[in-house]
C-alpha cells in the first residue's frame, strides 16, 4: 500500500488533470456538485481530503465512475493504518508473512507489547469523536421541524423565500454527515438530507434546470435508499419521470417508477405515466394509469417529499391526458372542475397545477367545433399570474404553447395580447439561493 502522502499526490495529480480537461473552474463545480468550492482547493493543493460523498458528486461530473472516490478511500486507510501504527509505537517496515499469511513473530509479542492496550487508548478517542460529533438534539429536531414546514408550506412561498431555508439547512446537514457520529444520529441526518436534497432538485425543476434537478435527484434517492425512506424514492421517481416529459421523452417518462409505490404518492405518481402514454397517444394505458389515480388516496397531509395529489389536481391531470388525445370535449368539464377547486382552495392552491388547469381549460375550448380564441387567451393570461412570486418554469412553457396553439388567430387584439406576454414570460431564477 502507498502512504497517504503519495495518494494524495496522486489524487491532486488526477484531479488536475480531469478539471483541465473538462474546462471547469471552482466556481463551476460548486454549481454542478452544489458542494462549496474550498474542496477544489483542497484537492488541487493535497490540503484535506473532502467527504466520500464530495468526491462521488466530482466523479459523476467527470464521468470518472468510482475513481476519485475510491482513490479517497485508499487514502483514508493509509492514513488510519499510519495512525494505528504510531499509536503502538510500531512505526515500522510492514512484516514479511509466512506460508500462513501471519507474522512469524510470536503471537504473544501482540499482548506483551500492548498494543491491543494501544489500540483500547485509540478507541477511546475515537469514543469521544463520536459523541461529540453528533448535533446537539434540539439542533437536529429543528431540522426536522423544518423539514416538515416546508412540506407543508412549500407551494405557499415564492421561491426566493424558500430556496435560501432549504439551501441553509442543507449544509448544516452535509457537514455533520461528513464528521464521525452515533448510527442513530447518522441515521437521522441521512433521512433529513435525502429529504432537503429533493427539495433542491424541486426547486431547480421548477426553474428549468432540469440537469441540476436530476443530479439531486439522484443523490437523494441514494440517501433514501439507506434509511428506506419509500415516499422520497417515490417522490424521486416523479421528478424523474417530469424531466423526461419536459424532455419529450416520454416513453423514459414512464419508465421511472421502478421503486417503491407508497399509497401516499400512488396517485399522484399515476398522473404522471397517465401524461406520458397520452403524450405518446395510447388512450388505453393513459386511461388505465388515470383509473389508478381516481382508485387511490387523494389528498391527506403532506409528508417529507413530493405532494399529494388533491381532487382539484386530479381534475387538471385528467384534462391534460385527454388533451393530449385530442378530446377536447371530455377534457373540458375536468379542467373547469380543477380550476374551480383551485379557486376554492384559495391562497392554499397549488400554484403550479393551478396554472396548468387554466391553461388545459383554455386548450379544450380550441378544440371546440368553434374555436372560442378571445377566451382562451384570457385563461392564459390568469395562468402568467401564477409566476408573480411562485414562479414555475413550467407553466411559462405550456403558456407559450398555448400562444403557438393561438396563432391561427393572432389578429383578435386579446389574443395578439397574450402571446406577447407568453413569449416574454422568461425563465424563473432562484434568487438569493446561494
Amino acid at each position: 500500500m502507498h502512504d497517504a502522502d503519495t495518494l494524495k499526490q496522486q489524487l491532486a495529480a488526477r484531479f488536475r488533470q480531469l478539471q483541465g480537461e473538462h474546462g471547469l473552474s471552482a466556481v463551476q463545480l460548486e454549481q454542478r456538485t452544489t458542494y462549496d468550492r474550498k474542496y477544489v482547493g483542497w484537492l488541487r493543493n493535497r490540503g484535506r481530503l473532502p467527504a466520500r460523498h464530495v468526491l462521488v458528486a466530482l466523479d459523476e461530473v467527470f464521468g470518472t465512475g468510482q475513481e476519485l472516490a475510491d482513490l479517497g478511500d485508499e487514502i483514508r486507510a493509509a492514513q488510519n493504518d499510519e495512525r494505528l501504527r504510531h499509536k503502538s509505537g510500531k512505526l515500522r517496515q510492514e512484516p514479511v508473512l509466512d506460508h500462513e499469511g501471519v507474522d512469524p513473530t510470536n503471537r504473544r509479542e501482540l499482548l506483551q507489547t500492548g498494543a491491543i492496550s494501544a489500540l483500547a487508548g485509540v478507541a477511546a478517542e475515537r469514543s469521544v469523536e463520536v459523541a461529540s460529533a453528533d448535533l446537539a438534539p434540539p439542533k437536529l429536531i429543528e431540522i426536522e421541524e423544518d423539514i416538515d414546514r416546508f412540506a407543508a408550506e412549500y407551494t405557499l412561498h415564492p421561491h426566493e423565500i424558500l430556496a435560501p431555508q432549504v439551501v441553509q439547512r442543507w449544509r448544516q446537514v452535509d457537514a455533520a454527515l461528513g464528521r464521525r457520529g452515533s448510527w442513530a444520529a447518522r441515521r437521522r441526518l441521512t433521512a433529513a438530507a435525502g429529504r432537503l436534497t429533493y427539495y433542491l432538485s424541486r426547486l431547480a425543476f421548477n426553474t428549468g434546470d432540469f440537469g441540476s434537478a436530476v443530479r439531486l435527484a439522484a443523490l437523494a434517492d441514494q440517501y433514501a435508499a439507506q434509511v428506506g425512506d419509500q415516499v422520497v424514492q417515490a417522490s424521486v421517481a416523479g421528478m424523474t419521470s417530469g424531466v423526461a416529459f419536459y424532455r419529450h421523452q416520454y416513453d423514459d417518462a414512464t419508465a421511472a417508477f421502478t421503486a417503491a409505490d407508497p399509497p401516499y404518492l400512488r396517485a399522484r405518481n399515476a398522473a404522471y405515466r397517465a401524461r406520458a402514454y397520452a403524450a405518446t397517444g395510447n388512450a388505453e394505458l393513459a386511461q388505465a394509469e388515470l383509473d389508478t389515480m381516481w382508485s387511490s388516496q387523494l389528498a391527506g397531509t403532506p409528508q417529507p417529499g413530493d405532494l399529494p395529489l388533491s381532487i382539484a389536481g386530479a381534475e387538471m391531470f385528467t384534462a391534460v391526458a385527454l388533451v393530449r388525445l385530442g378530446d377536447g370535449k371530455r377534457a373540458e368539464p375536468h379542467a373547469r372542475e380543477s380550476v374551480a377547486g383551485h379557486e376554492a382552495s384559495g391562497p392554499a392552491a397549488h400554484p403550479e397545477e393551478f396554472g396548468h388547469a387554466l391553461c388545459m381549460l383554455a386548450n379544450t375550448l380550441l378544440l371546440r367545433p368553434h374555436p372560442e380564441p378571445e377566451e382562451a387567451a384570457a385563461l392564459g393570461r390568469r395562468a402568467l399570474t401564477v409566476l408573480n412570486g411562485h414562479p414555475t418554469h413550467t407553466v411559462a412553457v405550456r403558456a407559450r404553447l398555448l400562444g403557438e396553439d393561438l396563432r391561427p388567430f393572432a389578429a383578435v387584439p386579446a389574443v395578439a395580447e397574450f402571446r406577447e406576454l407568453a413569449h416574454t414570460a422568461g425563465r424563473p431564477a432562484l434568487t438569493g439561493a446561494r
